[in-house]
This record gives C-alpha cells, structure tokens and sequence, in this order.
C-alpha cells in the first residue's frame, strides 16, 4: 500500500494549527532549558519541570490534533483516562529528555541520549493514542510507515537537540537559532506523528467504541485551547522571570558600587581597599610571590584640598 506524506483526507488548517502547537512547546522548552544550565540544586528541577511540561504538551496536543486532521468517515472517541493518561506519558518522557540533556551544558554524547527519549515519547503518544481511540474491529499497523514514523522521529529529534547544542556552544545570541529548533521540532513531529496515523488501516475500521465519552472534536478543541492557554503562560512567566531577574542584577551592581565608594569623591572607600587586599594576599599565596603594599602617611595641602573638593561637590 503506498504511503502519502500529506493525504488528501488531511485539513491543512489543523495541520498547520498542530506545527504551531509544537513550534511553540520548542521555544518555550528551549527557553526553560536557559535556566535549568544556568541554576542548579532545587531551582533547576523547577525549570526542568517547566521544560517537560512545555514539551509534553506540545507533543501531545499535535497528535489530538493530527488524528482531528486525519478525518475519518465515522465519529471518533476517546477513553477520558487513556486520552489523560497519554499526557502524563508524554509529561514523563519530556522528563527524561531534560534530565538526559545535562545539568550545566549538553554534550555531543547527550544529545544522542536525549534524543531517545524525545522520539519514543513522540511515538508513544502517537500509538497509544490511537489504541486508546477503541477503533473496530482493531487497529492493525503497517510496518513499513511505523518504521518512517521512528526514523523520522529519531533522526528529526536528534537534529533539534544538535541545534540547541551549537547554540549553546556557540554562545549564539538573538531569536533565530532558538526557532530553528523548534520548526524542527515542530516538522518532526507533524510528520512522525502523520506517519503514524497513515499507519491504520482506516479503511477497515468502522466505529470507535468511546465516541459517546469524549469526541475527537472536544479532545481536540480542549487540547488546542488548554495547550496554547499553559504555553503562553508559561512563556510569560519567563519573560516576567528573566525582567525581574536582570533587575536584580542591575540593583545588586548598584548596590555593590555603592558599598564601595565613596559618595562624595567617587573614589574606592575603606572596604573597596580591604577586599582588594584581600584578594592581592589570596593571589599572592596561590602563586607563592610577595605582595608589596605602599602606605601614604601624611598628604600635604589635605585641609585645602578638602576644602576646595567640598566646595565643587556643593
């Protein structure tokens, strides 16, 4: 049976709603992913939470609405716990992503391991996905599309995890890098998950047996809605979190300068000396040399000197 990358039962709004929602949960993973390297201890298991659950709902929103797309010629349902139950399943591989892509910077090594879990997370959703459709007589699978659906997976997996890793080893600033991550996350996983459902013998079928608990059309709609409701959230969350975080940094710098200057001269103060000398001693000790320190006992002209400085600074 020849298999179509883009059948004709397909409605390309839906198709191109499912790459949106997946380009999507890319970016605002990719940009959770900033902070997991960035932190570590506690606050990175709160980013990487925030990475799965991006990743995961993006994946599982694109396959409720590819088999939306697929348009079958008769009502299609799903069981209410195996529909949850494959989210959660998609929560838990976007998990193992995260934790396979490394604590403080990814390697080659790990974007192979990472990738793994990634694909097989877009797989299972996909298969599980359409068991949990209750399909009559059965779903029987062809080989030959599953095995494009898991190469492509694979392979498309892969290279958006490499993008991220260039990125981060590059130091590459600005949006662009960052979104060609996720329309190749977004692609793989319109197709894999396309191939997939070209996969079922749709033409045997002739009924799903939880049409009357929770249509395709509900699914898909709470998915969409839901899905795009948690990403922009999150992903504003991350802007809020990266302003007040830069914020911050911006008065903890003033702060620091202030404690060591002096305000009315501008110039170093006792405790900016102090920590000087500090580090001059420590350095000192680490490269076993001698430190030198000249001390000014008396200026001469001090009272018209300050006088004068007093007078300029008001």
């Amino acid at each position: 049976m020849d298999i179509w990358i883009i059948p004709t039962t397909d409605v390309w709004p839906l198709v191109g709603s499912a790459f949106l929602i997946a380009c999507l949960g890319g970016w605002v993973s990719q940009e959770a992913a900033k902070r997991v390297f960035a932190t570590g201890g506690l606050e990175s298991c709160g980013w990487r939470l925030v990475l799965a659950m991006a990743l995961g709902s993006g994946v599982w929103s694109a396959h409720m609405v590819m088999v939306s797309a697929r348009s079958p010629n008769f009502p299609v349902g799903y069981s209410m716990t195996g529909a949850f139950g494959i989210w959660g399943l998609a929560l838990l591989f976007s998990a193992l992503t995260a934790w396979a892509m490394g604590l403080h910077r990814m390697t080659l090594p790990r974007v192979g391991l990472a990738s793994m879990p990634l694909a097989t997370g877009i797989l299972a959703t996909s298969c599980l996905g359409v068991e949990s459709m209750g399909l009559q007589p059965g779903v029987s699978w062809q080989l030959t599309s599953v095995a494009l659906g898991a190469a492509v997976a694979w392979v498309g997996a892969a290279a958006s995890l490499l993008r991220v890793y260039v990125t981060q080893r590059r130091k590459q600033r600005g949006w662009w890098p960052q979104a060609q991550a996720s329309c190749i996350l977004g692609a793989t996983v319109v197709l894999s998950q396309h191939l997939m459902i070209s996969a079922v013998n749709w033409s045997d079928q002739v009924a799903s047996t939880f049409h009357s608990q929770l249509s395709a059309a509900t699914l898909t709609a709470l998915a969409s809605v839901g899905s795009l409701v948690l990403l922009i959230t999150l992903w504003l969350g991350l802007l809020i979190e990266a302003h007040l975080r830069a914020s911050l940094r911006k008065a903890n710098g003033k702060l620091e300068r202030n404690a060591h200057t002096d305000l009315l001269t501008g110039l170093p103060n006792r405790l900016a000396f102090e920590d000087d000398m500090a580090s001059a001693a420590q350095r000192a000790d680490e490269a076993r040399s001698k430190l030198a320190l000249l001390f000014i006992v008396s200026v001469r002209r001090t009272t018209s000197l300050r006088r004068r400085w007093r007078r300029v600074e008001g």
